[in-house]
């Protein structure tokens, strides 16, 4: 039953960033952002009352049609708002508010373990955010966008494939770290707190590095460490289980950066007409491999307890090197149009050199 629930919420999110990315780049982010939080919102609620099992297999569904569409949106005008030399710091800051929230969560669901009480505990705060209010999107012509936009072009088309499969992997690697962690640990608050407290040194390192080595080795290198972290643990015995823990841990860390670092480069190699339909349908892999996750952790540990991680140190491991395929984005300013997302990679001309030949003093004419 475990893995239906989570695997519906995954389902939502996969439909949802297919229809509500097209539509936030067609009529406006803001319209969209209050829309989704509303309606996440209510089936929250209606969900902590459902009589039965189908309805809160339904409005679990709900939820992930337009909670992770909301997210992704707010992500998206944030980045627009602010300049370039603001956008890593606050498109961190909007991550880091996230592992805060895993961290209340595990506190909450201790002190309330019937899962209708943390369910209200958990939703009614998203009416707040109704409340809140910011200055009309300004009224412009706008380009249509379609979904061809994104495999059109042969770069865009490069970024887009390579994207998908860093979400997916980020998915998978995330959420099977701690579905695994779960099941071996002895105390799944501590080992669940412990793992997200992990996330604030991840936010930290990303800080340092973006914007003095660039994205591309932080983030290939935090796929690669999360990958072998997932290898070498297969091979610590159970009893070091502070070994494990640890090892998990710094695994935890590694795809956090990624996870990060995907959402951060992904607006980055859209234009702006396509931005929000770019991030949700490449995120929309991330939605598969959350559909996929529980399987793999709860039906694969049947045959062998860490088979689920080989599996997630070579999907780790193959997302670092694609990574290395993609241009680098420090100091760019965000695209505007197609065009300047296909000459992001293009190499820029060396300054021209004079050349100094040697003349003889007779061979210059006098006339």
């Amino acid at each position: 039953m475990l893995d239906l629930v989570q695997a519906a919420v995954n389902v939502g999110f996969f439909v949802g960033s297919m229809g509500i990315g097209y539509i936030a780049d067609r009529f406006g982010r803001k319209l969209c952002l209050l829309l989704t939080i509303l309606i996440n919102a209510t089936s929250g609620v209606l969900m902590a009352v459902a009589p039965t099992y189908p309805w809160v297999l339904l409005f679990r569904l709900v939820q992930g049609l337009v909670s992770k569409a909301g997210w992704v949106i707010g992500y998206i005008l944030m980045t627009e708002f602010v300049g370039q030399s603001y956008r890593r710091t606050v498109g961190i800051a909007y991550q880091v508010a996230f592992t805060v929230g895993l961290l209340v969560l595990a506190g909450v669901a201790y002190a309330l373990p019937h899962w209708r009480w943390l369910q209200f505990a958990m939703t009614l705060p998203n009416f707040c955010f109704l409340l809140y209010y910011w200055p009309d999107e300004e009224v412009g012509e706008k380009l249509n966008p379609s979904f061809l936009d994104l495999v059109r072009t042969p770069q865009i088309r490069k970024h887009t494939l390579i994207l998908m499969y860093n979400w997916f992997t980020g998915s998978v690697l995330y959420q099977g770290l701690i579905m695994h962690m779960g099941l071996a640990g002895s105390n799944v608050y501590l080992d669940f707190f412990y793992s997200a407290l992990v996330e604030f040194p991840a936010a930290l390192l990303i800080i340092l590095t973006i914007d003095r080595i660039g994205r591309r080795y932080p983030w290939a290198g935090s796929n690669m460490v999360a990958g072998a972290a997932c290898l070498a643990s297969v091979f610590i015995p159970e009893d070091l289980q502070w070994l494990r823990v640890t090892v998990a841990c710094l695994g935890r860390m590694g795809i956090t950066m990624a996870y990060e670092m995907v959402c951060l480069v992904n607006a980055e190699l859209y234009p702006t007409f396509i931005r929000n339909l770019g991030v949700l349908v490449c995120s929309s892999m991330c939605d598969i491999g959350g559909i996929l996750t529980p399987f793999l952790v709860y039906r694969l540990t049947g045959i062998w307890q860490e088979l689920p991680l080989v599996i997630f140190a070579a999907v780790g491991l193959v997302a670092g090197g694609l990574v290395l395929l993609l241009p680098e984005t420090r100091g760019q300013t965000l695209p505007e149009t197609i065009e300047e997302v296909e000459n992001l990679r293009r190499p820029r001309r060396n300054k021209e050199k004079k050349i100094y030949l040697p003349v003889k003093k007779q061979d210059i004419p006098l006339n």
